[in-house]
């Protein structure tokens, strides 16, 4: 919930958070950018476009990019619903290779929640 406050502190700019979390210790920088995502999906509704956008900010070696991905499809995912449909598949497919393998691959290992599978 870190990210929730730098986005507050700074009024929802993305580009400000990212070097707070770059600069975090090392072994938070990943936890970082996975709620970075988090807060994405729920700033823009859990709109596929709008998200990948704002993880497009997110360096991508370390795989932090993967990590914004991860936390906004895991939101994506919390809150599905009869509305939301086919939104996490969207999602993912949205995603640039290579980062959207690993998005099929959390929401697979997400489904049997989903649906007591």
């Amino acid at each position: 919930m870190q990210t929730s406050w730098m986005l507050t502190l700074t009024r929802y700019n993305f580009d400000q958070v990212v070097p707070f979390c770059l600069n975090a210790s090392s072994d938070m920088v990943s936890v970082c950018f996975k709620s970075l995502g988090r807060d994405a999906a729920g700033v823009t509704l859990r709109n596929p476009d709008k998200i990948l956008a704002m993880c497009e900010k997110v360096p991508k070696q370390g795989g932090f990019y993967d990590e914004c991905v991860s936390g906004a499809l895991n939101v994506i995912v919390d809150f599905w619903g009869p509305k939301l449909g086919s939104q996490a598949q969207e999602f993912c497919e949205a995603v640039p290779a290579p980062a959207q393998k690993q998005c099929f691959t959390i929401l697979e290992g997400r489904l049997p929640q989903l649906f007591g599978v």
